[in-house]
């Protein structure tokens, strides 16, 4: 039996989470064998996102990418690990793998698996969005009738070019090779997609991030698409037409033609 002390404790720290309606990332389970002499403490606070995890049905995109690639390490493993140490308690991929050693259940897999397993994920990135929005739906309702799109530069300290990793421009004027990344949220600021891009693009094409996405088999909703200044360039404006598409695009005043400056204030 538990000493009183540590039941009361547990009792109190469930009823704060059931007030809460969020576990603290803090969450142990003990395990008290022969008697005081030994005691064993695990993390528990994964516990409570391991249902969303399998409600979005992650297991079986791993299950195909399994039936796909004929790897042996447990893939659903290393993945659910990844995604509950990156909520409960962000760290790098070896921290990762120290941190779910404390789960309840262990780690099936060993760290050198994780670098393999990334390999793949990083493949099948595209799939694994466009399979994980269509099992969104099953958690409720999505808001997809509008659509957030916007981007950001990644720096790295490299001084060549490596792969994706090209020179560009940066607002922190960077003379390292950066990569962009552009996010895709619905009405509600729930992400929907993001993709990955090097500099040969530009960072105002949206049309792109589309043909990425709908190359997948990413199907993007009939949307009203608001953008920042950057990402109104023509070409975006002329794709946004297409499909009877509506769009809000922002527009610093002091940069349009006097006539445009004059229509806006004074319409």
């Amino acid at each position: 039996p538990l000493p009183s002390y540590t039941q009361d404790s547990l009792q109190m720290l469930w009823l704060a989470t059931y007030l809460t309606g969020f576990p603290p990332t803090g969450l142990y389970a003990l395990n008290w064998a022969h008697g005081l002499t030994q005691c064993s403490i695990f993390r528990g606070g994964y516990l409570f996102t391991q249902s969303i995890y399998y409600q979005l049905q992650l297991n079986k995109i791993c299950r195909k990418l399994k039936q796909k690639y004929k790897f042996q390490y447990d893939l659903n493993a290393i993945l659910s690990d990844l995604i509950y140490t990156r909520i409960l308690e962000p760290c790098s991929k070896r921290s990762s793998y120290k941190t779910a050693s404390e789960f309840l259940e262990k780690p099936s897999y060993k760290l050198h698996d994780v670098s393999r397993a990334l390999d793949v994920l990083g493949t099948e990135c595209n799939l694994i969005q466009a399979e994980l929005y269509k099992n969104s739906h099953f958690l409720g309702k999505r808001n997809d009738k509008i659509l957030y799109y916007d981007c950001s530069n990644y720096y790295f300290e490299i001084e060549q070019e490596d792969g994706s990793k090209k020179y560009g421009k940066s607002k922190e004027h960077r003379p390292n090779p950066i990569i962009q990344t552009g996010l895709f949220m619905d009405g509600d600021g729930i992400p929907l997609a993001f993709s990955l891009f090097s500099r040969k693009f530009k960072r105002t094409d949206l049309a792109q991030a589309f043909r990425e996405k709908g190359s997948c088999g990413f199907r993007m909703p009939e949307v009203h698409l608001l953008q920042d200044a950057e990402l109104g360039s023509e070409d975006n404006r002329e794709y946004n037409h297409m499909g009877e598409r509506a769009y809000i695009v922002t527009q610093s005043i002091k940069k349009p033609k006097t006539e445009e400056k004059d229509w806006t204030l004074n319409p």
